[in-house]
This record gives structure tokens, C-alpha cells and sequence, in this order.
């Protein structure tokens, strides 16, 4: 039989955490029994608390010294790869959580040692210089839960739009989830559309017009008329194709929110027309494939998504399928999850 493909498990911790200590054993265990894969990522109880006035002073005073371990933690990982996450975070969290060793740098120095890493990477215990990656680790696990929770953070197959860009080439062209808070769905302007839709009846009354002329001419046995008359003439700009915005934060900037194209503007069911009508402001999860240019003519260097489903936080599907692909191409084949048929692929699939 085939090896089952591994289902990534993202984990964020802060070795300082006991909960998040606890929890990372037992996702060990869950490796061992379950086709799951822990992927690990380093969060910071400093940054979580750094703007938190009300804060007792002794909780303050930890805070302050929580700072030297994550920065050890993500020195490495910058320097040697995410994959030396793991065995360091159990050799930190086995001296401070196991052996209660003191939680200070000559501790972190030891557990160096302990994970087979170079000895010089305690220089960055002390040091702001990757400071910046930091933030931008724990803002990628904090962006897929919310800003009032602590350590640890577990996500199963859900992205941030931050992490899906992070991770660019191993995402491109795939299937992705991706959950964000949806910011603003495209409308085609008033005045646009009021030109377009004039500018579409004018062309419809051309048609007419040229097949009686074409049915008044076969009955003298005039040469027929063209069948498709030329369009009228216009200075309409055409409607975009449907499409909306998604973003990290609820107030996020549209020229950096991630599009989401070609979703569906008909019922499958009843082939009518149907708005993508559903709040903005609050967190959804879409599911498509991120490519840099979609069938509907958008495009973008750090990537969009070709819409397949989009569900909202009570885990009801708002829409489903796509504007533009064939009905054959319309299923999501999601990393270690079976393929599901979605849209004109679902109601075209027999029927159990």
C-alpha cells in the first residue's frame, strides 16, 4: 500500500510555557499514531504582552526576561533552518520544565549544546538583531487565531495570508485554505454599469433588427443579412469579474489584501443569477488554488487565490465552485485531505 501523506500540524510555542510544554508532548505522541507532521514556529510571551498596561509587576518582571530564550530560538532557525526548531525547543524545555533548571542564558547555553547547535548562538540572547523576524513569526501564528490568546498556538491546514506569501514557492499553484477576515467584496460602479447595461440593449436591439431584416430579405430572395451584427458602438469600460478582498486584520489595507477571484455569480442548483451577499469585516475561510494569474484575467506578483469555497465562521458555505473553470476542474485537493467536488462538479457527480 501507498504511504499515507502527512497532514502539517503548525505549532507555535514559547519554551518559557508550561501549557505550551505540555501540549508539544503530547503532539509528539499524536506523530506517532496519527499521519500528522508538527511544523514548528517560535511565538514570543514578550511581544503577546509588550503593550498590556495592566500587567502585575511580577508577571511584568517575567515578561522582561521572556525575551533572551525566543530570541536564541529564532537565531537558530534563521541560521540553520526551521527543522532545528524542534530538537531545540525539547532540549530548552526538558532544563526548564523537567529538570527546573533556572530559566536563564546559561541554561539556553547548555540546551545549545544539548541539540548539537553551534555554541555562538547564545551571543543572540542579549541582541535585538533578529528581533524583527520575531515579530514577524508570531505575527504569522497570532494572525490565524485572534490577538486575545497566549501560547501555544495549533493550526491544522488553515494559512494566514502572511504565511501563505511567506511560504510562496511551496504554495504556488496548489490548493490552499487560507483563513482572513474578508474586507471588501467588488461592486461594478453605478454609472459603469448602467453604461455597460445600455450599451448591451442597444446591441440587443441590433440583433433583432438585423434578423428581421434577414427573414424580410429570404422572403424576396435577398441575400440573407449577417447573422451577428456589429456592436454598437461604446465608450463603456467593462465590469470587472467578480472578485473580493481578504486580509490578516479586519482593517487591513485593500492594496495589500490578497484577491480572490472568479467566484460563482449563479446558483448551481437553479443556473439564476445570486450576489455574493455575506458580512465583511469578519473571518472566513477560503479555499482555492494560489497561482499569480487566474482564467478571469487578474493577475498578481504575490499571488491571489482562484476561488473554490468560501465558509464562514459558523462553518456554513457562503459560496462554492468558480466563475470560470470547467466543472471537471472544479474539486479541491487540499495537502493529506481527499479531493472534494465542489460547485458543478459536486451536482454533476453521480449521486449516492
Amino acid at each position: 500500500m501507498p504511504e499515507q501523506e502527512l497532514t502539517p500540524v503548525d505549532f507555535w510555542f514559547d519554551p518559557l510555557c508550561p501549557w505550551a510544554w505540555i501540549t508539544s508532548r503530547w503532539m509528539l505522541e499524536v506523530e506517532q499514531v496519527r499521519p500528522v507532521r508538527t511544523r514548528w514556529h517560535v511565538m514570543s510571551l514578550g511581544v503577546l504582552n509588550e503593550k498590556k498596561e495592566d500587567l502585575p509587576e511580577r508577571y511584568r518582571e517575567a515578561m522582561a526576561r521572556a525575551w533572551g530564550p525566543v530570541r536564541v530560538c529564532i537565531a537558530a532557525e534563521q541560521k540553520h533552518g526551521t527543522e532545528v526548531l524542534g530538537p531545540l525547543y525539547t532540549a530548552i524545555g526538558t532544563r526548564f520544565h523537567h529538570d527546573k533548571a533556572e530559566r536563564d542564558k546559561a541554561t539556553v547555553e547548555a540546551a545549545l549544546g544539548d541539540a548539537g547547535l553551534p555554541a555562538d548562538l547564545i551571543e543572540a540572547y542579549d541582541s535585538t538583531e533578529y528581533d524583527d523576524a520575531l515579530r514577524a513569526s508570531h505575527e504569522e501564528g497570532i494572525q490565524r487565531v485572534g490577538y486575545d490568546v497566549g501560547t501555544p498556538i495549533i493550526s491544522v491546514g488553515e494559512l494566514s495570508i502572511f504565511g501563505l506569501r511567506k511560504h510562496m514557492a511551496q504554495n504556488l499553484d496548489k490548493d490552499v485554505q487560507v483563513k482572513a477576515y474578508l474586507i471588501q467584496i467588488y461592486e461594478c460602479p453605478e454609472e459603469q454599469r448602467k453604461c455597460n447595461d445600455a450599451l448591451a440593449a442597444k446591441d440587443k436591439k441590433e440583433k433583432i433588427k438585423a434578423a428581421k431584416a434577414a427573414a424580410k430579405g429570404s422572403k424576396k430572395g435577398a441575400p440573407p443579412a449577417p447573422a451577428e451584427p456589429p456592436k454598437a458602438a461604446g465608450a463603456c469600460h467593462p465590469c470587472d469579474q467578480p472578485h473580493f478582498f481578504m486580509s490578516d486584520t479586519p482593517n487591513g489595507k485593500i492594496e495589500r489584501a490578497l484577491l480572490v477571484a472568479d467566484y460563482p455569480v449563479k446558483d448551481w442548483k437553479t443556473g439564476k443569477p445570486k450576489a455574493l451577499v455575506t458580512p465583511v469585516g469578519k473571518q472566513y475561510v477560503i479555499t482555492g488554488t494560489f497561482a499569480i494569474n487566474s482564467m478571469g484575467g487578474f493577475a498578481a506578483s504575490d499571488g491571489l487565490i482562484i476561488h473554490k469555497k468560501l465558509v464562514d465562521d459558523q462553518g456554513k458555505v457562503v459560496t462554492e465552485g468558480n466563475a470560470v473553470l470547467p466543472p471537471e476542474a472544479q474539486d479541491i485537493k487540499l495537502q493529506g485531505k481527499p479531493a472534494e467536488k465542489v460547485g458543478a462538479a459536486r451536482l454533476d457527480s453521480p449521486q449516492k
